[in-house]
């Protein structure tokens, strides 16, 4: 006995057009095109170790400079 298999009702074009939708809407959600720039209003507030304190804004924080380093520069400068 041999069995039939169902022919697909859907054409190939139907997946397509399904498919390029779904990447339409992928590029939508990733680029944000109907917001605006978003604002952040936080401080940071850094305690030292005898108390003295120091608020730093989002837009001083922005502002330094990216220090890149490795363990060992952590280890010989703080540990050691």
């Amino acid at each position: 006995m041999k069995l039939k298999l169902a022919k697909p009702k859907m054409k190939p074009i139907i997946f397509f057009a399904i498919g390029i939708l779904l990447i339409v809407c992928a590029v939508l959600v990733y680029t944000h095109p109907w917001q605006g720039k978003e604002t952040v209003a936080w401080d940071v507030t850094l305690v030292g170790a005898d108390g003295q304190q120091k608020v730093l804004t989002y837009d001083q924080i922005k502002a330094m400079p990216a220090y890149t380093g490795s363990w060992w520069d952590f280890l010989l400068r703080r540990v050691l």
